[in-house]
């Protein structure tokens, strides 16, 4: 039995099946496989074990940098030739939901976003934070 399906479990409550949240994903990677920037959904944490393989590089930004984060990728990456100023904000944002934006962590080192990196190894987790963008 899962976690999320434990008697004292809130979300043993769901009635439906939510992928991620009550029922575990296995994602497999292979050379030069990537993740796009991103959050969890709903700001959740995540928990990520890394089963066998080469070691898998995370890079992390904390929850309350949420905002720069999301501000230098409204003005340096996502600029109005790729998203007009008439979406502002809510346009930018609207593009990291769908979990495609690859661009490189320095970008954000040089506009003063904390930034942290990870190399897990096998056997090792990682969890993420709320609001933590993360790639890798």
């Amino acid at each position: 039995m899962t976690l999320p399906r434990q008697p004292k479990s809130p979300l043993c409550l769901c009635e439906t099946s939510i992928p991620g949240v009550t029922d575990p994903m296995l994602y497999i990677g292979m050379l030069f496989s990537m993740f796009a920037w991103h959050v969890e959904d709903h700001y959740l944490y995540s928990i990520n074990y890394h089963h066998c393989g080469a070691p898998k590089t995370w890079y992390g930004v904390p929850g309350h940098a949420a905002l720069d984060f999301e501000k230098v990728v409204q003005n340096h990456i996502y600029t109005d030739h790729i998203i007009p100023s008439t979406k502002g904000e809510d346009g930018a944002f609207a593009v990291l939901l769908e979990k495609t934006t690859m661009f490189a962590p320095s970008t954000l080192l040089k506009h003063d976003v904390p930034l942290y990196k990870a190399v897990q190894m096998p056997g090792e987790f990682v969890i993420t934070f709320p609001k933590a963008y993360h790639a890798g």
